[in-house]
Order: C-alpha cells, then structure tokens, then sequence
C-alpha cells in the first residue's frame, strides 16, 4: 500500500488492522517521515521505500 500524503499514517494502520491485513501488506513512501510514523504506529507491519 503506497501512502502518498503525510497525515493519513494513522488511518492506514486503522483499516490494515480493521481488516486483519497486518501479514498480507507492506506500507511503501517516497517519504521518509510518512514510514517514520507508521513505525512508530505499528512496528511489525513490513514498509519499504
């Protein structure tokens, strides 16, 4: 799942975990700080840049 705009971090592990999805995505930016915070959201769900 790629994030494009910073702020919709939370909302992204909101639904990933709504849906059960946690092993089945990676969390993909070409911003650092967007990752930044999904780590810090969720440190297992897999990201990538």
């Amino acid at each position: 799942m790629e994030i494009k705009a910073y702020g919709a971090e939370e909302e992204v592990i909101r639904a990933i975990r709504e849906l059960g999805m946690n092993d089945q995505v990676i969390v993909f930016s070409f911003y650092y700080p967007v990752l930044a915070k999904i780590r810090k959201f969720d440190k297992d769900i897999p990201i990538s840049t």
